[in-house]
Formats: C-alpha cells, structure tokens, sequence
C-alpha cells in the first residue's frame, strides 16, 4: 500500500504491506513524519490509499492523542455520541455506556464536563467512546505522548486491561520505544515511510525496563533507525 499526498514531494507512505492476528496488541514506532499516523487515518478510512488496498475482520474505531471529547458534552454524553449516530436502542445504549465507563475507570465521573477532568481522565473517556461502539479494531493515535510519566504508566495499565478483557485487535502508534515494549506483542519499525522491520517482543507481562531482553530489544530497534 502506498500513500502519496498532493502536492507532496515523496510518498507518505510506502509499498507498507502487514498482516496483524487476530487478538495481537501490535506497535508502530519510529519518528515524526515517517508515516505511522496515515497508516492509522488509512485503515480508519479517514484517507484513501493511492495504491493498494486494506483487509479489515471487523470495524475500526479510533482513540486520537488529543481526546478529541466535545466540551459541551458530560462523560456519558461523550460516549454516548457515537451509538447514537448508529441510531441503537437506548437500553443498549445505556448498557455499553456504564460498562465502558466503568471498565476505564471513571463511574463517579459520568456527569462531569471535560473541562473538569484531568488529562489522563480525558484520554481514559477517549477510550471508552472508542470502545463502546464495539469494534474489533482499536487504533490507539499516540495517545499518552501529552500525559506525565505516572499518567502514563496509570493509562498503560488501563489498555492492557482493556485489551485482555476484551481481546480485540489493537493497532497503536508511538514514538517511544519503551512504551512499544512495555505495551505489545509486536513492534514495527518505520522510517521515511516504509516499514524496515519487525520485532517480536518475547517477554512476558508485566514486563520492566529492567529486563536484560529490553535492553537488546532497544539496541537492535535503534539499530535499525541509525541504518539508511
């Protein structure tokens, strides 16, 4: 698959080609520009391939790094919004709502406004939106890269939870190779949009930075960005 924007000078994205299992957390790193969030916005459909062409088992639904939560709107309100442009039944409306807030953590939240939460509570009702239209993909747009270290690991926490408990496909990108590690089964390597390399991540969680197999992993990724 290629992307090329118009007017660009080089191609967004390059001759990409992946197959991601079914249930598999799988990470895209590498640094700003080389591609990693059009390959989101491609899979999303919120940008058409100039060539090639996507597979997806499922719908896709998409959690941004910036929340993208309507002020005007409480929590609930805020993952309502999406099952009510699918036009669902109020009773499963008001089903999915309390279990994906509960499931990120926020029930005593449900009434609150954007503007009254925090920034990680933000990204945790991104999450819930996402999830509770119920897709079997969930692309995860670098969603922590705003948040403070402990923020951070709270919100690492939360997907990892979320991601066992309903076993769907997660698709994440990221600029931090620690969290790519720490977070999922498989990391890719971008760079100048083409995808170099893919690492398997064998330890298992919870996995610490403290690792001997973390300090290889990195070594071999950084590897891989300092080789053009």
């Amino acid at each position: 698959m290629t992307k090329i924007y118009k007017g660009g000078k080089k191609p967004a994205v390059l001759d990409f080609n992946l197959e991601i299992d079914d249930g598999e957390f799988f990470c895209l790193v590498g640094p700003s520009g080389c591609g990693k969030s059009t390959i989101l916005k491609l899979i999303a459909d919120l940008e058409k391939p100039t060539s090639g062409k996507i597979e997806k088992k499922g719908r896709v639904a998409m959690a941004f790094q910036s929340a993208g939560l309507f002020p005007w709107l409480t929590v609930k309100e805020n993952v309502e919004f999406g099952m009510k442009m699918e036009n669902l039944a109020q009773h499963e409306i008001k089903a999915r709502t309390s279990k994906y807030i509960e499931l990120v953590s926020l029930a005593e939240f449900s009434n609150k406004y954007p503007r009254e939460l925090s920034g990680g509570q933000r990204q945790r009702v991104g999450l819930a939106r996402a999830l509770a239209v119920e897709p079997e993909i969930l692309l995860l747009d670098e969603p922590f890269s705003a948040l403070d270290p402990l923020t951070t690991e709270e919100l690492h926490k939360c997907v990892l939870k979320i991601w066992e408990e309903t076993h769907k496909t997660i698709l994440m990108v990221s600029h931090l190779l620690e969290e790519a590690y720490l977070l999922s089964d498989r990391i890719g390597v971008m760079r100048n949009g083409e995808l170099i390399k893919i690492f398997k991540v064998e330890d298992t969680r919870p996995r610490e930075e403290t690792h001997k197999s973390f300090s290889i992993l990195m070594r071999q990724i950084k590897k891989e960005f300092s080789n053009k």
